[in-house]
């Protein structure tokens, strides 16, 4: 167990209060509170014959922001021109945007669909099923292999009549022409359809801290219920294993051979079944792995008089079991603090935001411009609605399938929070670098927010004391702190401990700069 009295090294590095990594008490009142996004506009009507939705990756490249999402499985269309690699392949779509906030689908021409290649779909195929691209960033990549995706392929072994599941590394130069690099056999026993399913979002990027690839996969947690077998495993079989649906991740330094893997770690949490995981490094404090999984629900029953009506039109878990979107973060990207409450609730109405399939939220977050004056950018974050429910609307046109638009409070995953009465947040020790502190923090107008420094042992340090620090208040992403004494320099390189004491407040992040 770490020692929680040996100082924490932070430099100049932000810290959010996501986890209880800095906190070593709060007092009174004071409790870490999770935020949720605001639904927003509608950025692209599901409209087109071969889309559905789903997926979802989003990532800025340079001036252009990139958008991939699910379309319609193969297996549901009658077009044999489309390129096919087993029986469940994908069809995977396109949009772009110059903000972020207003998307348009291109006409690629890659692909014909029904006799026309008027169509935004940027690749079918092998590979096609979870298709998650991401920029390589690691020095040296080849420019003809800066964009990379994984995608699985169900393959039917004709020689042998097997069966089994397996990961494809695609690559592009311009994120829109795709062509494989590697195929699941080259992959061995390390990620073959032994260890993963692989039906979900096959997320990977380079991870810059610790210098290798990471990979975040579906796969299946044994557990000791003999009641799960023999149930729908979704992909029109029966489980043969007592076991749940989880996340596993590995490390690589090639893509190619792979270590370490291993299920992702939830100490403290409750046994739950993730679909997509939507893990990667926060932008803005990289040490911090940020996931925002698909948390599943199976068999409650239908919610609505219309689930009760699709049940009879289609018999299963379909209109009686349902997803929504968790929040979960790590130091290591291997053990996750998970939030059991909802980041991502389904939303009104009932008939076509709940269901199996609804609250995929996107891998990625973009940056983007409010629409208020003179307010700061916010995070906006990408979710489909209505993608299986749409099709069998009893009323043509009364069931929106579309995707949507979230955003968030730069840094506002999770606050520290403090009711009218007050509390107090006292951090571990820690040692900082930087002349300036800088806290993300939001106030009613009556509240306010105060910080003392103290020793390893708890004494307040001179000139930093509670009385020398005023009373802030407002909403600012970086309120800069002062005390009385503004000759007096913080006491940088040197063992401290941060007490807040808050009122009616909300504090989400701190730095020193």
């Amino acid at each position: 167990m770490e020692d929680s009295r040996k100082p924490i090294e932070i430099g100049t590095r932000r810290e959010l209060f996501i986890d209880d990594f800095l906190i070593e008490e709060m007092r009174g009142g004071a409790m870490q509170r999770l935020q949720q996004p605001l639904p927003r506009e509608a950025v692209l009507p599901l409209d087109q014959p071969w889309e559905r939705g789903g997926y979802i990756t989003v990532f800025k490249d340079g001036g252009l922001y990139r958008m991939y999402y699910m379309g319609l499985s193969l297996r549901d269309v009658a077009d044999k021109t489309l390129p096919r690699c087993g029986d469940d392949d994908l069809i995977v779509c396109y949009a772009q945007s110059r903000d972020g906030i207003s998307w348009e689908r291109p006409s690629l021409g890659l692909f014909s669909f029904n006799g026309s290649r008027d169509n935004n779909i940027v690749w079918c195929g092998k590979g096609s099923h979870g298709f998650a691209p991401f920029i390589d960033t690691r020095p040296g990549c080849p420019p003809d292999q800066r964009y990379k995706a994984f995608g699985r392929s169900r393959i039917h072994d004709s020689q042998t009549n097997a069966k089994w599941r397996g990961l494809y590394l695609l690559t592009s130069a311009d994120a829109l022409h795709w062509s494989v690099l590697e195929g699941p056999r080259n992959f061995g026993a390390v990620l073959d359809r032994d260890v993963g399913h692989y039906d979900s979002q096959n997320v990977a990027f380079w991870d810059e801290l610790h210098e290798c690839y990471r990979l975040y996969f579906r796969w299946r947690r044994p557990v000791e219920r003999q009641d799960l077998v023999g149930r729908d495993d979704g992909e029109g079989g029966r489980s043969r294993q007592p076991e749940i649906r989880d996340t596993a991740t590995g490390v690589s330094d090639d893509l190619i051979n792979w270590r370490d893997l291993r299920l992702l770690e939830y100490p403290g949490a409750p046994l739950q079944e993730m679909y997509t995981n939507q893990v990667a490094p926060y932008p803005r404090a990289s040490h911090i792995y940020l996931g925002f999984p698909t948390r599943y629900t199976e068999n409650r029953g239908p919610l609505t008089d219309w689930h009760r009506k699709m049940m009879l039109e289609r018999p299963g878990r379909y209109f009686q079991s349902y997803t929504d979107g968790l929040l979960m973060s790590s130091r290591d990207g291997r053990t996750f603090h998970r939030w059991n409450e909802a980041f991502l609730r389904p939303g009104l109405p009932e008939e076509s935001r709940w269901g199996y399939g609804e609250c995929y939220q996107s891998w990625g977050m973009l940056e983007t411009a409010t629409d208020i004056p003179g307010a700061p950018n916010e995070y906006s974050v990408f979710v489909t609605e209505g993608r299986r429910h749409a099709d069998h609307s009893v009323a043509k046109g009364s069931l929106v399938k579309c995707i949507r638009r979230h955003t968030l409070r730069l840094d506002g995953f999770v606050s520290v929070n403090a009711p009218w009465s007050g509390g107090e947040l006292l951090t571990r020790p820690l040692v900082f670098t930087g002349e300036r502190l800088l806290l993300n923090m939001s106030t009613s107008a009556a509240g306010s927010l105060r910080v003392e420094l103290q020793d390893p042992e708890g004494r307040p340090l001179p000139g930093f004391a509670l009385e020398d620090c005023p009373q802030y208040f407002g909403n600012n992403l970086e309120r800069d702190i002062r005390w009385s004494d503004p000759a007096r320099k913080l006491p940088e390189g040197r063992p401290v401990r941060l007490r807040f004491v808050l009122e009616d407040s909300d504090l989400f992040a701190m730095r020193f700069v």
